[in-house]
Protein backbone atom coordinates (compact mmCIF):
# COMPACT_ATOMS: atom_id res chain seq x y z
CA UNK A 1 0.00 0.00 0.00
CA UNK A 2 1.77 2.96 -0.84
CA UNK A 3 0.60 6.13 0.52
CA UNK A 4 1.97 9.41 -0.98
CA UNK A 5 0.76 12.91 -0.19
CA UNK A 6 -1.09 13.86 -3.28
CA UNK A 7 -3.41 16.68 -4.77
CA UNK A 8 -6.66 15.16 -3.71
CA UNK A 9 -5.77 14.02 -0.32
CA UNK A 10 -4.28 17.35 0.55
CA UNK A 11 -7.48 18.98 -0.81
CA UNK A 12 -9.48 16.37 1.06
CA UNK A 13 -7.45 17.23 4.24
CA UNK A 14 -8.21 20.99 3.69
CA UNK A 15 -12.04 20.61 3.25
CA UNK A 16 -12.19 18.30 6.09
CA UNK A 17 -10.43 20.40 8.46
CA UNK A 18 -12.67 23.60 7.84
CA UNK A 19 -15.72 21.45 8.60
CA UNK A 20 -14.72 20.08 11.82
CA UNK A 21 -16.92 20.67 14.65
CA UNK A 22 -15.55 21.56 17.59
CA UNK A 23 -14.25 18.60 20.02
CA UNK A 24 -15.28 18.58 23.42
CA UNK A 25 -12.97 18.64 26.35
CA UNK A 26 -12.23 15.08 27.98
CA UNK A 27 -15.52 13.74 30.14
CA UNK A 28 -15.87 12.40 32.96
CA UNK A 29 -13.50 9.46 33.87
CA UNK A 30 -11.00 10.70 31.01
CA UNK A 31 -10.10 13.99 33.34
CA UNK A 32 -7.91 11.83 35.66
CA UNK A 33 -5.62 9.97 32.84
CA UNK A 34 -2.39 11.66 32.17
CA UNK A 35 -2.57 13.41 28.80
CA UNK A 36 -0.03 13.03 26.01
CA UNK A 37 0.64 16.12 23.72
CA UNK A 38 -1.85 19.32 23.86
CA UNK A 39 -5.74 19.21 23.51
CA UNK A 40 -8.22 21.67 22.29
CA UNK A 41 -9.54 22.10 18.73
CA UNK A 42 -6.33 22.85 16.54
CA UNK A 43 -4.11 20.91 18.79
CA UNK A 44 -6.55 17.82 18.35
CA UNK A 45 -5.57 18.46 14.66
CA UNK A 46 -1.76 18.79 15.53
CA UNK A 47 -1.88 15.79 17.60
CA UNK A 48 -3.49 13.54 14.77
CA UNK A 49 -0.66 15.06 12.26
CA UNK A 50 2.26 14.06 14.69
CA UNK A 51 0.79 10.75 15.37
CA UNK A 52 0.50 9.76 11.42
CA UNK A 53 3.81 10.47 10.93
CA UNK A 54 5.79 9.54 14.30
CA UNK A 55 3.41 7.17 15.99
CA UNK A 56 5.77 4.66 17.37
CA UNK A 57 8.04 7.28 18.57
CA UNK A 58 5.48 9.13 20.79
CA UNK A 59 3.71 5.66 22.20
CA UNK A 60 7.60 5.45 23.35
CA UNK A 61 7.58 9.05 24.56
CA UNK A 62 4.34 8.64 26.84
CA UNK A 63 5.44 5.45 28.14
CA UNK A 64 8.68 6.92 29.29
CA UNK A 65 6.78 10.01 31.01
CA UNK A 66 3.71 7.84 32.10
CA UNK A 67 4.42 4.19 32.65
CA UNK A 68 3.63 4.28 36.30
CA UNK A 69 0.31 4.98 35.38
CA UNK A 70 -0.39 2.49 33.28
CA UNK A 71 -2.10 4.12 30.59
CA UNK A 72 -2.43 7.83 28.32
CA UNK A 73 -4.66 9.70 26.66
CA UNK A 74 -4.69 11.87 23.33
CA UNK A 75 -7.01 14.18 21.56
CA UNK A 76 -7.05 13.50 18.02
CA UNK A 77 -9.78 15.18 15.51
CA UNK A 78 -11.49 12.11 15.56
CA UNK A 79 -11.92 12.09 19.46
CA UNK A 80 -9.97 10.94 22.32
CA UNK A 81 -7.91 7.69 22.38
CA UNK A 82 -7.05 5.60 25.42
CA UNK A 83 -3.54 3.58 25.49
CA UNK A 84 -2.68 0.98 27.91
CA UNK A 85 0.59 0.71 28.40
CA UNK A 86 0.24 -2.40 32.22
CA UNK A 87 -0.24 -5.95 31.60
CA UNK A 88 -3.06 -5.49 34.21
CA UNK A 89 -4.76 -3.15 32.19
CA UNK A 90 -4.37 -4.77 29.04
CA UNK A 91 -6.03 -7.93 31.18
CA UNK A 92 -9.03 -5.80 31.87
CA UNK A 93 -9.02 -5.72 27.84
CA UNK A 94 -8.58 -9.38 27.18
CA UNK A 95 -11.51 -10.47 29.90
CA UNK A 96 -13.96 -7.76 27.77
CA UNK A 97 -17.34 -8.28 26.51
CA UNK A 98 -18.32 -7.83 22.62
CA UNK A 99 -20.91 -5.70 23.51
CA UNK A 100 -19.02 -3.30 26.22
CA UNK A 101 -15.89 -3.35 23.53
CA UNK A 102 -16.65 -3.08 20.20
CA UNK A 103 -13.23 -4.16 17.19
CA UNK A 104 -16.12 -3.85 14.13
CA UNK A 105 -17.14 0.10 15.31
CA UNK A 106 -13.01 0.39 16.12
CA UNK A 107 -12.31 -0.49 12.73
CA UNK A 108 -15.05 1.64 10.99
CA UNK A 109 -13.77 4.56 12.74
CA UNK A 110 -10.46 4.24 11.03
CA UNK A 111 -11.19 2.38 7.65
CA UNK A 112 -15.14 3.86 6.63
CA UNK A 113 -15.63 -0.20 6.59
CA UNK A 114 -19.50 1.01 5.44
CA UNK A 115 -18.47 3.02 2.53
CA UNK A 116 -15.03 0.50 1.98
CA UNK A 117 -16.34 -3.28 2.35
CA UNK A 118 -19.84 -2.91 3.15
CA UNK A 119 -19.48 -4.89 6.33
CA UNK A 120 -21.96 -4.99 9.04
CA UNK A 121 -21.16 -5.92 12.45
CA UNK A 122 -19.81 -8.64 14.14
CA UNK A 123 -22.45 -9.10 16.65
CA UNK A 124 -25.14 -8.64 13.94
CA UNK A 125 -23.64 -11.04 11.56
CA UNK A 126 -20.72 -13.97 12.49
CA UNK A 127 -20.90 -15.56 9.73
CA UNK A 128 -16.87 -14.74 8.94
CA UNK A 129 -16.02 -16.25 12.02
CA UNK A 130 -17.90 -19.56 11.68
CA UNK A 131 -16.61 -20.15 8.23
CA UNK A 132 -13.44 -19.95 9.13
CA UNK A 133 -13.25 -21.63 12.14
CA UNK A 134 -14.73 -24.45 10.55
CA UNK A 135 -12.50 -24.77 7.85
CA UNK A 136 -9.46 -24.24 10.01
CA UNK A 137 -11.14 -27.17 12.02
CA UNK A 138 -12.27 -29.70 9.28
CA UNK A 139 -9.37 -28.69 6.72
CA UNK A 140 -6.10 -27.20 7.79
CA UNK A 141 -4.33 -30.53 7.79
CA UNK A 142 -5.67 -32.07 4.61
CA UNK A 143 -4.97 -28.77 2.68
CA UNK A 144 -1.39 -27.89 4.39
CA UNK A 145 -0.15 -29.88 0.99
CA UNK A 146 -1.98 -27.86 -1.09
CA UNK A 147 -0.37 -24.87 0.46
CA UNK A 148 2.98 -26.26 -0.10
CA UNK A 149 1.96 -26.88 -3.78
CA UNK A 150 0.95 -23.19 -4.28
CA UNK A 151 3.82 -22.43 -2.51
CA UNK A 152 6.32 -24.11 -4.73
CA UNK A 153 4.91 -23.12 -7.75
CA UNK A 154 4.76 -19.34 -6.85
CA UNK A 155 7.99 -18.88 -5.13
CA UNK A 156 9.40 -20.61 -8.96
CA UNK A 157 7.60 -17.78 -10.71
CA UNK A 158 8.46 -14.69 -8.54
CA UNK A 159 12.12 -16.20 -7.70
CA UNK A 160 13.27 -17.33 -10.76
CA UNK A 161 16.78 -18.71 -11.34
CA UNK A 162 18.57 -17.72 -14.64
CA UNK A 163 22.22 -18.07 -13.56
CA UNK A 164 24.38 -19.00 -10.94
CA UNK A 165 25.09 -15.24 -9.86
CA UNK A 166 22.80 -12.87 -7.39
CA UNK A 167 19.32 -11.62 -8.87
CA UNK A 168 16.98 -9.17 -7.36
CA UNK A 169 13.13 -8.75 -6.76
CA UNK A 170 11.35 -5.99 -5.20
CA UNK A 171 9.93 -7.74 -2.19
CA UNK A 172 6.62 -6.35 -1.00
CA UNK A 173 5.07 -6.64 -4.57
CA UNK A 174 5.87 -10.05 -4.71
CA UNK A 175 5.08 -11.29 -1.18
CA UNK A 176 1.47 -9.96 -1.49
CA UNK A 177 1.11 -12.12 -4.76
CA UNK A 178 2.85 -14.57 -3.02
CA UNK A 179 0.36 -14.92 -0.07
CA UNK A 180 -2.91 -14.44 -2.18
CA UNK A 181 -1.97 -16.88 -4.01
CA UNK A 182 -1.27 -19.69 -1.34
CA UNK A 183 -4.22 -18.05 0.65
CA UNK A 184 -6.63 -18.21 -1.77
CA UNK A 185 -5.65 -22.12 -3.15
CA UNK A 186 -7.00 -22.67 0.75
CA UNK A 187 -9.86 -20.52 0.43
CA UNK A 188 -11.09 -20.75 -3.18
CA UNK A 189 -8.88 -23.81 -4.30
CA UNK A 190 -7.63 -24.51 -8.27
CA UNK A 191 -7.91 -23.29 -10.55
CA UNK A 192 -9.15 -19.93 -9.40
CA UNK A 193 -6.71 -19.09 -7.05
CA UNK A 194 -4.26 -18.74 -9.97
CA UNK A 195 -6.51 -17.21 -12.23
CA UNK A 196 -4.62 -13.19 -13.09
CA UNK A 197 -8.07 -11.63 -13.21
CA UNK A 198 -8.91 -12.78 -9.30
CA UNK A 199 -5.40 -12.26 -8.14
CA UNK A 200 -5.19 -8.78 -9.17
CA UNK A 201 -8.73 -7.81 -7.98
CA UNK A 202 -7.66 -9.27 -4.29
CA UNK A 203 -4.62 -7.65 -4.47
CA UNK A 204 -6.33 -4.16 -5.40
CA UNK A 205 -8.75 -4.62 -2.61
CA UNK A 206 -6.43 -5.27 -0.30
CA UNK A 207 -4.36 -2.09 -0.72
CA UNK A 208 -7.44 0.17 -2.25
CA UNK A 209 -9.79 -0.67 1.48
CA UNK A 210 -7.17 1.06 3.73
CA UNK A 211 -6.81 4.06 0.98
CA UNK A 212 -10.48 5.06 0.39
CA UNK A 213 -10.81 4.59 4.47
CA UNK A 214 -8.32 7.32 5.17
CA UNK A 215 -9.77 9.88 2.80
CA UNK A 216 -13.47 9.46 3.82
CA UNK A 217 -12.12 9.66 7.42
CA UNK A 218 -10.35 12.60 7.14
CA UNK A 219 -14.34 14.27 7.08
CA UNK A 220 -16.08 14.82 10.16
CA UNK A 221 -18.95 12.49 11.37
CA UNK A 222 -21.85 14.82 10.21
CA UNK A 223 -19.98 15.11 6.67
CA UNK A 224 -19.51 11.37 5.99
CA UNK A 225 -22.92 10.34 4.83
CA UNK A 226 -22.43 12.83 2.39
CA UNK A 227 -19.07 12.35 1.02
CA UNK A 228 -18.32 8.87 0.99
CA UNK A 229 -20.99 7.02 -0.86
CA UNK A 230 -18.91 9.23 -3.76
CA UNK A 231 -15.52 8.22 -2.53
CA UNK A 232 -16.28 4.90 -1.73
CA UNK A 233 -14.83 2.62 -4.27
CA UNK A 234 -17.75 -0.58 -2.69
CA UNK A 235 -19.62 -0.22 -5.87
CA UNK A 236 -16.68 -0.66 -8.14
CA UNK A 237 -15.02 -3.80 -6.55
CA UNK A 238 -18.94 -5.35 -6.50
CA UNK A 239 -19.08 -4.73 -9.98
CA UNK A 240 -15.54 -5.76 -10.81
CA UNK A 241 -15.85 -9.34 -8.11
CA UNK A 242 -19.44 -10.12 -9.90
CA UNK A 243 -17.36 -9.92 -13.54
CA UNK A 244 -14.63 -11.92 -12.32
CA UNK A 245 -15.93 -15.05 -10.53
CA UNK A 246 -19.69 -14.59 -10.96
CA UNK A 247 -20.15 -17.15 -13.69
CA UNK A 248 -18.24 -19.49 -10.74
CA UNK A 249 -20.64 -18.49 -8.08
CA UNK A 250 -23.93 -18.70 -9.92
CA UNK A 251 -22.91 -22.36 -11.12
CA UNK A 252 -22.33 -23.22 -7.54
CA UNK A 253 -25.52 -21.76 -6.58
CA UNK A 254 -26.98 -23.84 -8.57
CA UNK A 255 -25.31 -27.25 -7.49
CA UNK A 256 -25.90 -26.33 -4.33
CA UNK A 257 -29.96 -25.90 -4.72
CA UNK A 258 -29.68 -28.96 -7.08
CA UNK A 259 -28.10 -31.41 -4.20
CA UNK A 260 -28.37 -29.30 -0.93
CA UNK A 261 -25.62 -30.55 1.58
CA UNK A 262 -25.18 -34.01 -0.02
CA UNK A 263 -23.62 -33.27 -2.64
CA UNK A 264 -21.22 -35.63 -3.63
CA UNK A 265 -18.58 -33.53 -5.83
CA UNK A 266 -18.57 -30.54 -3.54
CA UNK A 267 -15.11 -28.80 -3.87
CA UNK A 268 -14.17 -28.56 -0.20
CA UNK A 269 -13.54 -24.49 -0.25
CA UNK A 270 -14.95 -22.11 1.41
CA UNK A 271 -17.52 -20.82 -1.47
CA UNK A 272 -19.20 -24.00 -0.40
CA UNK A 273 -18.99 -23.45 3.71
CA UNK A 274 -20.37 -19.78 2.91
CA UNK A 275 -23.09 -21.19 0.73
CA UNK A 276 -24.13 -24.50 3.78
CA UNK A 277 -23.68 -21.76 6.41
CA UNK A 278 -25.45 -18.62 5.06
CA UNK A 279 -28.88 -17.42 5.21
CA UNK A 280 -30.49 -17.74 1.73
CA UNK A 281 -30.80 -13.90 1.03
CA UNK A 282 -26.65 -14.33 1.40
CA UNK A 283 -26.77 -16.74 -1.49
CA UNK A 284 -26.21 -14.66 -4.22
CA UNK A 285 -23.06 -14.10 -6.39
CA UNK A 286 -22.54 -10.24 -5.01
CA UNK A 287 -22.70 -11.16 -1.87
CA UNK A 288 -20.65 -14.46 -1.79
CA UNK A 289 -17.85 -12.47 -3.70
CA UNK A 290 -17.70 -9.51 -1.53
CA UNK A 291 -17.58 -12.01 1.64
CA UNK A 292 -14.81 -13.46 -0.45
CA UNK A 293 -12.87 -10.33 -0.72
CA UNK A 294 -13.36 -8.94 3.00
CA UNK A 295 -12.04 -12.48 4.06
CA UNK A 296 -8.98 -11.77 2.42
CA UNK A 297 -8.67 -8.08 3.08
CA UNK A 298 -8.53 -9.62 6.81
CA UNK A 299 -5.28 -11.71 6.44
CA UNK A 300 -3.65 -10.40 3.60
CA UNK A 301 -2.73 -6.63 4.80
CA UNK A 302 -0.96 -7.40 7.80
CA UNK A 303 0.48 -10.39 6.52
CA UNK A 304 1.68 -9.06 3.47
CA UNK A 305 3.61 -6.33 5.39
CA UNK A 306 4.67 -8.34 7.93
CA UNK A 307 6.41 -11.38 5.75
CA UNK A 308 9.06 -8.77 4.06
CA UNK A 309 9.93 -7.64 7.35
CA UNK A 310 10.87 -11.66 8.65
CA UNK A 311 12.87 -11.76 5.39
CA UNK A 312 14.70 -8.45 5.51
CA UNK A 313 15.98 -9.31 9.00
CA UNK A 314 16.72 -12.56 8.09
CA UNK A 315 18.57 -11.65 4.97
CA UNK A 316 20.23 -9.28 6.82
CA UNK A 317 21.29 -11.77 10.04
CA UNK A 318 23.46 -14.81 7.59
CA UNK A 319 24.15 -16.01 11.64
CA UNK A 320 20.40 -17.22 12.27
CA UNK A 321 20.42 -19.10 8.58
CA UNK A 322 22.57 -22.02 9.41
CA UNK A 323 20.52 -23.21 12.67
CA UNK A 324 17.32 -22.60 10.53
CA UNK A 325 18.84 -24.82 7.88
CA UNK A 326 19.39 -27.45 10.19
CA UNK A 327 16.35 -27.86 11.22
CA UNK A 328 13.87 -27.32 7.81
CA UNK A 329 16.43 -30.16 6.69
CA UNK A 330 16.39 -32.57 9.45
CA UNK A 331 12.22 -32.36 9.94
CA UNK A 332 11.74 -32.10 5.94
CA UNK A 333 13.60 -35.84 5.98
CA UNK A 334 11.50 -37.36 8.78
CA UNK A 335 7.75 -35.74 7.98
CA UNK A 336 8.00 -34.00 4.72
CA UNK A 337 6.52 -30.86 3.89
CA UNK A 338 3.48 -31.19 6.11
CA UNK A 339 1.55 -29.34 8.64
CA UNK A 340 3.20 -31.67 11.19
CA UNK A 341 6.38 -31.22 9.75
CA UNK A 342 6.40 -27.09 9.82
CA UNK A 343 4.57 -27.50 13.36
CA UNK A 344 8.08 -29.04 14.27
CA UNK A 345 10.21 -26.02 12.92
CA UNK A 346 10.33 -24.11 16.26
CA UNK A 347 13.65 -22.32 15.28
CA UNK A 348 11.58 -20.79 12.10
CA UNK A 349 8.53 -19.44 14.40
CA UNK A 350 11.09 -18.13 16.88
CA UNK A 351 12.38 -16.10 14.58
CA UNK A 352 9.46 -14.99 13.49
CA UNK A 353 8.25 -14.44 16.65
CA UNK A 354 10.90 -12.61 17.81
CA UNK A 355 10.39 -9.93 14.14
CA UNK A 356 6.90 -9.62 15.47
CA UNK A 357 8.06 -8.77 19.23
CA UNK A 358 10.15 -6.18 17.70
CA UNK A 359 8.25 -4.88 14.84
CA UNK A 360 5.14 -6.69 14.10
CA UNK A 361 2.52 -5.08 12.03
CA UNK A 362 1.38 -2.25 14.58
CA UNK A 363 2.32 -1.02 18.18
CA UNK A 364 -1.34 -1.23 18.86
CA UNK A 365 -3.36 -4.25 19.27
CA UNK A 366 -6.87 -4.96 21.01
CA UNK A 367 -8.40 -1.63 19.40
CA UNK A 368 -11.74 -1.48 20.58
CA UNK A 369 -14.47 1.28 20.90
CA UNK A 370 -16.40 1.61 23.87
CA UNK A 371 -20.31 0.82 23.55
CA UNK A 372 -21.68 0.60 26.71
CA UNK A 373 -23.22 3.63 27.58
CA UNK A 374 -22.29 3.16 31.46
CA UNK A 375 -18.52 3.20 29.63
CA UNK A 376 -16.12 0.86 30.04
CA UNK A 377 -14.50 0.27 33.68
CA UNK A 378 -10.96 -1.02 34.77
CA UNK A 379 -10.45 -3.10 37.59
CA UNK A 380 -9.50 -0.21 39.54
CA UNK A 381 -12.76 1.95 38.87
CA UNK A 382 -10.59 3.95 36.13
CA UNK A 383 -13.82 4.22 33.70
CA UNK A 384 -13.39 5.38 29.96
CA UNK A 385 -16.59 7.01 28.86
CA UNK A 386 -19.30 5.50 25.67
CA UNK A 387 -17.45 6.14 22.16
CA UNK A 388 -13.76 6.84 23.36
CA UNK A 389 -11.03 4.54 21.30
CA UNK A 390 -9.31 1.68 23.78
CA UNK A 391 -6.16 0.37 22.32
CA UNK A 392 -3.08 -1.51 24.06
CA UNK A 393 0.52 -0.32 23.40
CA UNK A 394 1.94 -3.96 22.75
CA UNK A 395 5.06 -2.10 21.37
CA UNK A 396 5.84 -1.06 24.73
CA UNK A 397 4.83 -4.53 26.20
CA UNK A 398 7.08 -6.15 24.26
CA UNK A 399 10.22 -4.90 25.55
CA UNK A 400 9.53 -4.86 29.23
CA UNK A 401 12.76 -5.62 31.51
CA UNK A 402 10.43 -7.80 33.70
CA UNK A 403 9.35 -9.87 30.73
CA UNK A 404 11.77 -10.67 28.44
CA UNK A 405 15.76 -10.66 29.57
CA UNK A 406 17.86 -8.12 27.29
CA UNK A 407 14.48 -7.46 25.50
CA UNK A 408 15.38 -4.11 23.36
CA UNK A 409 18.02 -6.81 21.70
CA UNK A 410 17.28 -8.81 19.04
CA UNK A 411 17.67 -12.88 19.45
CA UNK A 412 15.84 -14.92 16.83
CA UNK A 413 16.44 -18.16 18.65
CA UNK A 414 14.97 -16.47 22.50
CA UNK A 415 11.80 -18.68 21.81
CA UNK A 416 13.36 -21.66 20.41
CA UNK A 417 15.92 -22.00 23.79
CA UNK A 418 12.81 -21.46 26.11
CA UNK A 419 10.92 -24.55 23.69
CA UNK A 420 13.76 -26.62 24.57
CA UNK A 421 14.13 -25.94 28.00
CA UNK A 422 10.54 -26.73 28.83
CA UNK A 423 10.31 -29.57 26.29
CA UNK A 424 6.78 -28.53 25.71
CA UNK A 425 4.35 -30.85 24.06
CA UNK A 426 1.57 -27.50 23.69
CA UNK A 427 4.48 -25.19 22.50
CA UNK A 428 2.97 -22.56 24.56
CA UNK A 429 6.56 -20.13 23.16
CA UNK A 430 4.73 -20.46 19.61
CA UNK A 431 3.55 -17.65 17.80
CA UNK A 432 -0.18 -18.53 17.65
CA UNK A 433 0.05 -19.00 21.68
CA UNK A 434 -1.70 -15.40 22.16
CA UNK A 435 -0.39 -14.62 25.79
CA UNK A 436 -0.03 -11.53 27.74
CA UNK A 437 3.80 -11.40 26.31
CA UNK A 438 2.73 -12.56 22.80
CA UNK A 439 -0.07 -10.19 21.72
CA UNK A 440 1.00 -10.09 17.78
CA UNK A 441 -2.48 -11.61 17.56
CA UNK A 442 -4.52 -10.28 20.31
CA UNK A 443 -5.47 -12.50 23.38
CA UNK A 444 -7.88 -14.14 24.97
CA UNK A 445 -11.48 -14.80 23.27
CA UNK A 446 -10.18 -11.78 21.00
CA UNK A 447 -7.38 -13.36 19.62
CA UNK A 448 -7.17 -13.37 15.49
CA UNK A 449 -9.08 -17.06 14.60
CA UNK A 450 -7.13 -17.01 11.43
CA UNK A 451 -3.67 -17.11 13.34
CA UNK A 452 -3.20 -20.64 12.75
CA UNK A 453 -3.60 -20.39 8.66
CA UNK A 454 -1.54 -16.94 8.64
CA UNK A 455 1.27 -18.38 10.43
CA UNK A 456 1.46 -21.63 8.42
CA UNK A 457 1.48 -19.64 5.32
CA UNK A 458 4.30 -17.33 6.90
CA UNK A 459 6.44 -20.62 7.81
CA UNK A 460 5.87 -22.61 5.13
CA UNK A 461 7.47 -19.25 2.40
CA UNK A 462 10.31 -18.68 5.02
CA UNK A 463 11.41 -22.63 4.94
CA UNK A 464 11.04 -22.85 1.27
CA UNK A 465 13.05 -19.83 0.82
CA UNK A 466 16.23 -21.00 2.63
CA UNK A 467 15.63 -24.21 1.85
CA UNK A 468 16.12 -23.72 -2.25
CA UNK A 469 17.48 -19.96 -2.02
CA UNK A 470 20.32 -17.93 -0.35
CA UNK A 471 18.79 -14.26 0.37
CA UNK A 472 20.58 -11.31 1.40
CA UNK A 473 20.15 -7.50 1.58
CA UNK A 474 21.42 -4.95 -1.15
CA UNK A 475 24.51 -3.64 -0.29
CA UNK A 476 24.06 -5.39 3.04
CA UNK A 477 21.96 -2.68 4.51
CA UNK A 478 18.83 -3.67 6.14
CA UNK A 479 15.44 -1.66 4.59
CA UNK A 480 13.88 1.10 6.97
CA UNK A 481 10.80 0.54 8.38
CA UNK A 482 8.22 3.31 7.32
CA UNK A 483 5.31 3.96 10.09
CA UNK A 484 2.01 4.98 9.12
CA UNK A 485 0.69 6.25 12.86
CA UNK A 486 0.54 2.93 14.45
CA UNK A 487 1.40 0.72 11.43
CA UNK A 488 4.94 -0.62 10.37
CA UNK A 489 5.12 -1.02 7.08
CA UNK A 490 7.90 -2.17 4.89
CA UNK A 491 10.19 -0.10 2.81
CA UNK A 492 7.42 -0.89 -0.35
CA UNK A 493 10.17 -0.59 -2.94
CA UNK A 494 13.09 -2.15 -1.07
CA UNK A 495 15.14 -5.30 -3.11
CA UNK A 496 15.57 -9.03 -1.87
CA UNK A 497 18.86 -10.50 -3.35
CA UNK A 498 18.70 -14.38 -4.29
CA UNK A 499 20.11 -17.06 -5.36
CA UNK A 500 20.01 -20.74 -5.92
CA UNK A 501 21.65 -22.39 -2.47
CA UNK A 502 24.97 -23.19 -2.53
CA UNK A 503 25.62 -26.56 -0.71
Amino acid sequence: MTLEINKTYFLAFVIALLCLPIIRRPTKGLCNIPTMGPSGFLFAIYNSICFLVRGRAMIDEANAQFASFGMFKMQFFSGWNVFVLSKEYIADLRGSRDKDLSLYHAQNDILALDYTIGAVPADEDDLHNKILQRMLASNFSENGVDLYDESVRTLAEIFPVEHDGWHSVTCYKNILHLVTRVTNRFYVGEPLCRDPKYISLVMDFVQGVPKAGMLINLFSYFLRPFVGPYISPLPRYERLATEVIGDILRYRISMFEKHGKNWELKPRDMITWLLEEAEPYQRDPTHIAMRLLRVNFAGLMSTSFFLPQVLYKLAASPEYVGPLREQIDSVVDKYGWTKEGISKMYRIDSFIREVSRLKGFSALVLHRKVMNPEGFKFHDGITIPQGTHIAAASCVVNVNEDTFENSDRFDGLRFARLQEEADDVNMKHQLTSPAMNNLFYGVGKHACPGRFLMTFIIKIQVALILHNYDIKVKDDVLPKDRWLGAICMPDMNAELLYRKRHI
